[in-house]
């Protein structure tokens, strides 16, 4: 048979369309989860250079309906790009997020997919959730709290390794008799370049990791079973500490967090406490943070620092969960609440506020909301819940109050210094996670609406393949079939979408093979079904199906979007045809019967062509029938003379045959 490709190079957009307009949202607070699965928590969000806005933390998998990663990106006026899930084959959890110098992300967190017991796991992503490289830090049960870049793009990571404990066979741990705390220096790549180990009492847990403006490296954690905290800096090439700090156990401990000041001193946040710490480690103050109003009469709320308002006012949440909706609230000069807000409306179960920002006089808050019944008629699932306020925090429907507040000078603790245990083990291993694509939907709690009509449109592209597509608004390359999403703004300034499904479109192709009669019956060709092919064969008919009833040579040709493509096919009266073999050759190099290979097949199929020594050794085998023997064995020529061949073939019934017989080799 033979074929003949001609190949058109054609883009067609089949469809672009206007799907509705609405009315640009200034502020809302609304509901997210993923179709069909349940529970969607936020940990963090980033502003995208895009314009656009990341939300990565955890969801139900689509797959297997364990625990994944969730990765969300979505305008800033709310309206979701796209939402996918990583996972493996079992539990993920998500700890620490950090954005990652190539507008990417890095996640630290533990998997139960590769043994009985968790393992630590890190997954660096693109800006589109596509894995660049996933990390597991096992094999003892270890989690990974915290991931940071550092100023050479590479990482520190840091989390807690148990040394003793016991579980079950489900993989859940029944008693932890001993832990160490564990931190790990990784390339830009992901590979181990060292890690170190530390124990300061029995059970311990590194919380969080970062890079002071030194270059060095500060880790925090707590020692669970007295609750006493510790910060630590430490080498940034080889771990070696270089000093370390700590306190006594103090109320909402959870998780501090170090961060080093541009003067070199460090806040060290311990829940509603702030310790200051010279660049040598040295305490020098502390304050504590107490909310008291008529409306909340609480003190001593855990209070999280998101950052810097502006120059002179910092922003805070208390959650106070479950005797109160949680709060966000601005403090100017360290002294005076500026605005306090909570967030419901029929967010009454609104149970903590998990990541918040500011930008462009707009914030951005993340929260975990208690649902029943949204999704898909669960009784009670965990979802996001994702507020836009304006720079006073305020939307249609927040809970705008006063709260008294007060900064309290509290005693520094006592210097406390330790060194490292190395103990337990560590190894890594490169996994393979997937990427799933989740239709995340949302239900408006609350909005405010400019009406300047800002657009979402649906654009279908078919392309051929061997064709690329730019895509605007950057020309950025397409070279696979995917929706794809960019956010714009009218001309009038209003947040839009648009959608570009782009979808490649393979070269219309097949293979007509040799047959035969059999029986005398005749033999039916189908070709391949395309909606825009028009077939053309040899008698003029212009069907893909097509009967042949008499032994010949038969032609089909046909017209696609992407391609003409042509092919012939024998049909030969009889089924069984001889086999020709040729009784000697010459191979000198002329061009002229120099291989020792069958000459004509006539569509029937070689399976195994042996030639044989005068010894029995078997000096040459082939399976493909373009391949034939010559004369040479392990590259030495071999003498003249008759040797013995084998040659295995199949007819066009299928049915097998053997052929054995002998070639004169002559030189």
């Amino acid at each position: 048979m033979k074929k003949i490709y001609l190949f058109f190079f054609l883009i067609f957009i089949l469809q672009t369309s206007l799907q509705a307009q609405y009315c640009d949202t200034v502020s809302f607070q609304k509901i997210i989860w993923n179709k069909g699965v349940h529970d969607a928590i936020i940990k963090n969000m980033f502003y995208g250079e895009d314009d656009n806005i990341y939300a990565i933390g955890s969801t139900e998998s689509a797959i297997n309906h364990n625990k994944d990663i969730w990765v969300m990106k979505f305008t800033r006026g709310g309206n979701i790009i796209w939402s996918k899930a990583i996972g493996l084959s079992k539990d993920e959890t998500v700890n620490g997020i950090r954005r990652t110098s190539d507008k990417g992300f890095i996640i630290a967190g533990s998997t139960t997919s590769l043994s009985t017991f968790n393992e630590g796991i890190i997954i660096k992503i693109d800006s589109n959730a596509a894995v660049q490289w996933s990390l597991a830090v096992g094999p003892q049960y270890s989690n990974l709290l915290s991931v940071t870049q550092l100023n050479d793009n590479g990482y520190i990571a840091a989390g807690t390794l148990y040394t003793d404990f016991s579980g079950d066979s489900s993989g859940n741990v029944t008693s932890i008799n001993k832990s160490t705390n564990i931190v790990l220096r990784l390339d830009a790549n992901g590979k181990l370049m060292w890690w170190k180990s530390f124990r300061f009492n029995n059970t311990e847990g590194l919380k969080t990791s970062a890079q002071a403006k030194d270059g060095s490296l500060l880790v925090t954690g707590v020692e669970d079973e007295t609750n006493d905290g510790y910060v630590i800096k430490l080498d940034k090439d080889n771990g070696a500490i270089q000093w370390m700090n700590g306190y006594k156990s103090l109320k909402n401990n959870a998780s501090p967090r170090a961060v080093s000041q541009s003067d070199k001193t460090i806040h060290l946040q311990v829940g509603n406490r702030i310790f200051f710490l010279t660049a040598d480690g040295k305490f020098f103050d502390g304050r504590k943070i107490e909310l008291n109003s008529s409306k909340l009469n609480l003190d001593n709320v855990p209070v999280g620092n998101f950052g810097s308002i502006s120059s002179d006012k910092q922003m805070y949440d208390a959650n106070l969960y479950p005797k109160h909706s949680p709060i966000l609230f601005a403090v100017q000069n360290d002294s005076v609440v500026v605005w306090a807000h909570e967030y419901k409306q029929t967010a009454d179960n609104l149970q903590r506020i998990t990541n918040a920002f500011v930008h462009n006089q707009n914030i951005y808050i993340a929260g975990s909301y208690m649902a029943n019944n949204i999704s898909d008629n669960a009784a009670s699932e965990n979802l996001a819940y994702l507020v836009k306020a304006d720079e006073n925090g305020s939307t249609l429907c927040s809970d705008t109050f006063k709260i008294s507040f007060k900064i309290d000078v509290i005693p520094y603790p006592p210097n406390i210094t330790h060194s490292w245990i190395n103990e337990g083990s560590i190894q890594t291993s490169y996994v393979q996670p997937y990427t799933q694509e989740l239709s995340a939907k949302t239900m408006l709690d609350c909005d405010i609406q400019n009406c300047c009509k800002a657009v979402i449109k649906d654009t279908s592209i078919l392309l051929c393949n061997g064709n690329n597509y730019f895509l605007p608004p950057n020309d950025s390359l397409v070279k696979t079939t995917g929706m794809y999403s960019f956010h714009y703004l009218t001309t009038r300034g209003c947040d839009s979408t648009w959608n570009y499904n782009i979808n490649f479109k393979k070269l219309y192709s097949f293979n007509l093979s040799d047959t035969c009669l059999i029986n005398n019956q005749p033999v039916t060709f189908t070709l391949p079904f395309d909606s825009t092919a028009i077939y053309k064969w040899q008698d003029g008919s212009t069907t893909r199906i097509f009967t042949a009833t008499t032994p010949g040579r038969y032609w089909v040709n046909v017209t696609s979007a992407c391609n003409i493509f042509r092919d012939t096919v024998k049909v030969n009266a009889r089924c069984s045809l001889p086999i020709y073999l040729p009784s000697g050759f010459t191979p000198n190099g002329d061009g002229r019967n120099d291989i020792f290979k069958a000459v004509d097949l006539s569509g029937q199929r070689m399976i195994l062509l042996s030639v044989y020594n005068r010894y029995g050794e078997n000096i040459f085998s082939a399976k493909n029938v373009s391949t034939g023997w010559d004369g040479t064995f392990k590259g030495v020529n071999q003498p003249p003379g008759t040797y013995v061949y084998i040659f295995r073939y199949s007819d066009l019934e299928g049915n097998l045959h053997t052929l054995e017989g002998t070639v004169v080799l002559i030189r």
